[in-house]
């Protein structure tokens, strides 16, 4: 009879060793496919904010792109503001620039293309107005004056103990002469340059009177 029990013992032992084995492997199991998901869903949501990111990134330059690549033809009302650094130099409507341009159609690429090409970036752009400025803090030798140019004409500059150019009077702006797109293009970029400087002003009108005689 004693050894009716003891079989008996262990072949309930090993059912419940088998069942705690079971239960193991099952916990075991719930547990991978619990990581499974848990590490589905963190992929999903990280390449999820990429997409988007992009996506959103690509949307932005995309709406840039549309608003600088706008080939509608303009009012003839709109205004054209030119600022250098910050100060406004020049307001205009559109029609004067097609006439002092002798252009009949223009669009906003072509504006803002025309203006870049002198150095100019758009700061607003609307249909009624557009702002451009142009950033020109030039250095240069101190106490001299220059050659240079003023709304496409001619002018003399000085420069202060800092090297900063300014015009000292309007009178220093010939408006009355010649523009400097008659000259030949390396000398315009010279004059755009301040390339020829002088100790005094009178030196520089006379190299600037064979420009505009």
């Amino acid at each position: 009879m004693n050894n009716n029990f003891q079989e008996y013992n262990e072949k309930e032992y090993n059912n419940v060793e088998k069942k705690e084995k079971k239960k193991s492997i099952r916990n075991k199991v719930t547990l991978f496919i619990v990581l499974l998901i848990v590490c589905f869903f963190s992929t999903y949501f990280i390449v999820d904010r990429l997409t988007n990111s992009k996506h959103k990134d690509v949307s932005d330059n995309q709406s840039k792109t549309i608003v600088y690549n706008n080939t509608n033809s303009l009012s003839d009302d709109m205004k054209i503001i030119l600022k250098v650094d910050g100060i406004v130099e020049t307001s205009e409507t559109l029609k004067e620039f097609k006439l002092d341009n002798n252009i009949d159609n223009v669009n906003e690429q072509f504006l803002i293309d025309y203006y870049a090409s002198k150095g100019y970036s758009v700061e607003s752009l609307s249909e009624k107005k557009v702002v451009l400025n142009k950033d020109e803090e030039v250095i240069l030798e101190p106490n001299k004056y220059y050659l240079g140019e003023k709304d496409g004409y001619f002018a003399i500059y000085k420069s202060d103990e800092n090297g900063k150019v300014f015009i000292e009077d309007e009178s220093d702006v010939y408006r009355s002469s010649k523009m400097v797109n008659t000259i030949p293009k390396d000398d315009q970029e010279a004059i755009k340059s301040f390339k020829f400087g002088y100790d005094t002003k009178d030196e520089a009108k006379e190299i600037l009177s064979g420009y505009i005689s």
